[in-house]
């Protein structure tokens, strides 16, 4: 491409577990990869609870590295607003839900490693404010480097640039996110935590704990956890930062603790775009809205989505088809993996969102009541909402 700084076949705007997937998967396929990504380190800031099972790490073949792992998880801990607690053991149900707690900066950084080693390049400190188009495809990238601005060609370029991507509304994709779709996030890592059980992680709900979304514990050691909520900012009457605070000086486990660290960020909570291929451009992860609509928890599947973003990449440069047509293997295979899943979760999300606490008090006790560790999966939860609550049956009826 005439006037281009670089070339590749193809180049991967965004740096995170999605990016460096996709980077790694499609190197190793033998094309040339550019990685981008505007931070100047990879894991910084942190900008999520750092949770992810340890399915993803199976079904990708990448070895799990002690050094990655703060916590290593056997349950789930779901308190209700009046403090009823529902604990989830590690058992069938819980397979893809339990795993570990990272550290993501060691994390990330060594996936960007992975990357190298297989064959693809990095430019970081890079800012992508452009696509490159020929006509409707996607024919690279255009970058704000060291005072300069640079265009680099590619063959298929693969967004997975995060909540905030800008890489698929620069070529024409939908990835508008209404006020009610995404969480502000707000979260200590804290240091001196009374922890009761370091293998637990620990989720609390109610309108006047985080309106619209949960607070989390989750353990990175012995007295060292990641406290932190997310809020839906139309239904709060405070910032995050407001009921995080308050969150922290209701917790006697947390009364001697103080904060290590601070991050924030936004947290998905819709569903995936409608589509995430365009001529020449794949979406991958939180850009492409992959994220768990019901937890927040976008790890996984955004790694996920990289390898299989990566493979239908090649696959089109190979043959040298990068029409959407071509690439639309890739959303085929997603959508097939997780997307109806994610479907329900965000229908799910939505009708508890309409919950009363009252509601989620009884909901929380009939469970716990229950005893039926199979029936606390998201359709156990539904069954027994809609035995207890049956006008939302015409809403999640389908499902049950």
């Amino acid at each position: 491409m005439a006037g281009c700084w670089r070339e590749y076949d193809v180049v991967v705007v965004g740096g995170g577990p999605t990016g460096c997937v996709a980077a790694k998967t499609a190197a190793r396929l033998g094309v040339s990869v550019l990685l981008v990504d505007k931070k100047l380190e990879p894991g910084t800031p942190v900008e999520c609870a750092e949770a992810v099972g340890r399915e993803v790490f199976e079904k990708l073949g990448i070895p799990v590295q002690e050094r990655w792992i703060a916590a290593r998880i056997k349950g789930i801990r779901l308190v209700a607003p009046n403090g009823v607690g529902i604990r989830l053991e590690e058992r069938s149900t819980l397979k893809s839900k339990v795993g570990y707690v990272l550290e993501r900066k060691i994390f990330e950084k060594d996936l960007l490693a992975f990357a190298i080693r297989e064959g693809a390049e990095t430019l970081l400190g890079a800012y992508v404010y452009d696509v490159v188009m020929d006509g409707k495809s996607v024919k690279g990238v255009r970058v704000r480097f060291r005072g300069e601005t640079r265009e680099i060609g590619a063959k298929v370029v693969i967004g997975a640039d995060g909540i905030s991507s800008g890489v698929g509304r620069l070529a024409g994709l939908d990835t508008t996110l209404r006020p009610d779709q995404v969480e502000a996030g707000a979260q200590y890592e804290m240091v001196g935590v009374d922890l009761e059980d370091s293998e637990t992680l620990e989720f609390y709900f109610g309108s006047k704990i985080a309106p619209g979304g949960y607070a989390w514990i989750f353990p990175k050691g012995e007295d060292t956890a990641n406290v932190g909520l997310g809020v839906v900012p139309t239904l709060a009457s405070g910032n995050a930062w407001h009921y995080l605070d308050k969150f922290v000086s209701t917790q006697a486990k947390l009364k001697k603790a103080q904060v290590l660290e601070i991050n924030f960020g936004g947290i998905p909570g819709s569903e995936p775009v409608k589509k995430s291929v365009a001529p020449g451009l794949l979406l991958a992860g939180d850009a492409a809205r992959h994220a768990d609509p019901l937890t927040g928890g976008g790890i996984a599947n955004g790694m996920l989505a990289g390898s299989m973003a990566a493979e239908t990449a090649v696959k089109a440069v190979q043959a040298g088809d990068t029409s959407e047509e071509s690439l639309m293997e890739y959303e085929r295979s997603w959508r097939r993996e997780f997307g109806k899943k994610l479907e329900k979760t965000f229908r799910i999300r939505k009708v508890l969102q309409e919950l009363s606490d009252e509601d989620l008090n009884r909901l929380a006790e009939a469970l716990k009541a229950r005893g039926d560790v199979e029936e606390l999966s998201s359709m156990g939860i539904v069954r027994t909402l809609f035995k207890l609550k049956p006008q939302i049956l015409f809403k999640l009826k389908d499902l049950i």
